[in-house]
């Protein structure tokens, strides 16, 4: 009840603009994950479509790390600190029940977890080292696990290729990593273990295309003294590498991109250069049309969009700006009519889940 009336009195004066619910949204099995009170407690807790029932689908003292969710929208993978001062990655439905450890790391650290296509691998990076939080000096590997068996090992057996951030190619045979002593993007082809490299300067994780033929990542641009992200459509099978804009994003600092599942859309933030702080979302088709902003809040920025399994709507990260004690909310955007709904207060990295 608090929370619907907090979303009563904010459309009353203008603050959010809420969509009549309909059936569907109602009675619909989607809901969306994400990560409550970040920065005090994290959990993992999840919110329907009309923000109006959020529950809690861990309960660990505020050890949460970070989650992913399959595929399918049914499993979640999550990093959990353990008393060893490193972190574990469990699995769990995505209702919480079933909660199970995956991996124990000790003293390692291991976070980043990525789920293949077909739910029964979970890719992670592994910090080495004692567990405190100067992982940039730790060094990372990228791990896999079988999910039904635990059997779990490195990706690459020589300890010279570190990496993070690994994603799943959509076929499942490519797992992609930013590969952080060459300063690469590394396409590992994990049926016959040959590795390519596309050189990008911007640790990141990759967006594929839904058909798994191109990629979308960030790379740095040197103009004079400045330096911004742009981003780059690259076609895997010839190796073409195409600027995704020229204009009249020119001036801003792009990235963290992620297809629609349909293909037609690409969604990603920017910020623009010597004005404000704040980062915007926009959406673009792959060819470089349609050009459209789902965010215009020069007082906020936004971030970790995810998109919903049919391409018809967004769910991302708010965070306003110009105070220490300001705490990121969700928010749903509806693509067809622009509208926005909050969907959880203190809450951070949102993902869809069945």
């Amino acid at each position: 009840m608090i929370i619907l009336l907090i979303l009563t009195i904010a459309a009353l004066i203008g603050m959010v603009r809420v969509n009549q619910v309909s059936l569907p949204d109602i009675f619909s099995r989607q809901w969306v994950a994400y990560l409550a009170r970040p920065l005090e407690n994290p959990e993992i807790w999840r919110s329907s479509l009309d923000g109006l029932r959020q529950e809690a689908l861990t309960s660990t003292g505020g050890w949460v790390v970070d989650f992913a969710v399959s595929v399918d929208g049914r499993e979640i993978a999550y990093s959990l600190r353990n008393e060893e001062g490193g972190s574990d990655i469990h699995r769990m439905d995505s209702n919480g029940t079933g909660d199970e450890l995956l991996v124990a790391c000790g003293e390692d650290a291991c976070q980043q977890p990525s789920w293949s296509p077909d739910g029964e691998i979970v890719a992670y990076s592994r910090y080495s080292g004692s567990g405190d939080d100067n992982q940039g000096e730790r060094g990372s590997r990228i791990w896999t696990v079988k999910v039904r068996t635990g059997l779990t090992d490195s990706v690459l057996s020589d300890s010279r290729f570190t990496g993070v951030l690994p994603r799943f190619s959509p076929d499942g045979i490519t797992l992609a990593f930013y590969d952080t002593s060459r300063r690469a993007i590394h396409l590992f082809d994990l049926l016959n273990g040959k590795s390519e490299f596309l050189p990008a300067r911007v640790e990141q994780s990759v967006a594929f295309s839904p058909d798994g033929g191109q990629l979308v990542f960030a790379d740095l641009q040197t103009d004079m003294l400045l330096s911004t992200r742009l981003l780059y459509r690259a076609n895997l099978s010839t190796d073409q590498v195409f600027a995704l804009f020229i204009e009249p994003l020119a001036s801003h600092d792009a990235a963290s991109p992620r297809w629609s599942n349909d293909g037609e859309w690409i969604v990603f933030s920017a910020q623009e250069l010597n004005k404000s702080a704040a980062r915007q979302l926009w959406i673009i088709h792959p060819d470089g049309s349609g050009l459209r902003a789902v965010t215009a809040d020069e007082t906020a920025s936004h971030a970790a969009a995810d998109w919903s399994p049919d391409g018809s709507r967004l769910v991302f990260q708010r965070l306003k700006l110009g105070a220490s004690e300001n705490r990121p909310e969700i928010v749903l955007w509806e693509r067809e009519t622009g509208m926005l709904r909050i969907l959880a207060q203190n809450a951070a990295l949102p993902a869809w889940i069945r």
